[in-house]
């Protein structure tokens, strides 16, 4: 296993959870803007991580030349470090903070706009789903839904990168 990629993968997960801190502490988790910003470029950050990381140990530790299944677990070894260190942050985040955050936006007016759009549920069930929504409410399913979308992400896109900055011997 490089250290190199394990290096990559712990500096993006500072990144990541800097950019979670940031969005969270600074009040912005409920509003649109801050809630997608912080979910779509924490997982689209790792795609310049994974052209840096593979450009850096190709050009020193390879000597120019990698093939596409060392680039690939090169990549996936950044990957697998950084979900394991953005999962247990996850986790922790929706402990300390995101069951209090989902309570508040369940009984905002927000939540209550996006129930009246729905012409399929009843104003009298609103109460139930509230309460339904509150109750279900878990840090398992929050972080198993971040890190699906990781895994979507950062493999095709560690692939994509592979076979881009591969190089054969001439």
């Amino acid at each position: 296993m490089n250290k190199k990629a394990l290096f990559y993968g712990l500096i993006y997960s500072i990144t990541f959870i800097a950019i979670k801190l940031t969005v969270l502490l600074g009040g912005y988790s409920l509003n649109k803007f801050g809630y997608y910003f912080s979910n779509i470029s924490c997982v689209l950050l790792i795609i310049p991580f994974y052209f840096i990381a593979l450009k850096h140990i190709r050009d020193r530790d390879y000597k120019g030349v990698i093939s596409g299944r060392d680039s690939i677990k090169l990549l996936l070894t950044i990957f697998g470090v950084s979900a394991i260190i953005t999962g247990v942050y996850n986790f922790i985040e929706f402990e300390c903070f995101g069951k209090k955050l989902a309570i508040d936006y369940y009984k905002s007016e927000q939540f209550l706009i996006y129930l009246k759009s729905q012409s399929k549920i009843k104003v009298e069930d609103y109460v139930k789903i509230i309460a339904e929504q509150i109750n279900n409410a878990s840090s398992f399913k929050s972080t198993t839904g971040k890190l699906f979308s990781a895994i979507l992400i950062s493999t095709s896109s560690a692939f994509i990168v592979a076979s881009i900055m591969k190089r054969n011997a001439k």
